[in-house]
């Protein structure tokens, strides 16, 4: 299923014109829109070395990537306190399922996804805001509290 981004809620109207074309406000030459940058050496090296960590063996896709025989897709997500784990599985769900779409037409896909893991803005991410059952806008707030061990030292402390 396709939905056009027009269609989300919330979707700028700036990014949805230049997307479509208009370069009013953002030029897009022709080499822009093709060139290609190298990719770096060790940043390949970095990616494999830290996929195999966990067990995945990405070496020749990411080859493949670097060489600019496949088309990049990517995906992320902020880790937070509470619901974010089923909306992160379902963001990987539909960056394999857009994989399994391209490749049906022909298209060599290389997915990447990342999780914004080292966020420094605890009270952002530590904070759930629930309806209160029947009560569609009363919201109850609750909060992870970090513990005495998880407090980061001061900047130029040791531990």
């Amino acid at each position: 299923m396709r939905v056009p981004l027009a269609q989300y809620p919330g979707m700028n109207p700036f990014v949805l014109d230049w997307l479509g074309g208009d370069e009013r406000f953002l030029s897009r030459t022709q080499s822009q829109r093709t060139a290609r940058r190298a990719i770096d050496p060790q940043l390949v090296d970095a990616l494999i070395a830290s996929n195999k960590r966990w067990g995945i063996f990405a070496k020749d896709a990411l080859v493949k990537w670097a060489a600019g025989e496949t088309l990049t897709i990517i995906a992320g997500q902020q880790v937070g306190f509470a619901g974010g784990p089923l909306y992160t599985l379902a963001k990987l769900a539909t960056l394999v399922r857009f994989k399994r779409d391209m490749e049906k037409q022909g298209i060599a896909v290389t997915p990447f996804f990342w999780l914004a893991t080292e966020d420094h803005d605890y009270d952002e991410i530590a904070t759930l805001n629930v309806p209160v059952k029947n009560r569609q806008l009363d919201l109850v707030c609750m909060r992870a509290v970090r513990t005495a061990d998880a407090i980061t030292p001061p900047c130029g402390a040791t531990s």
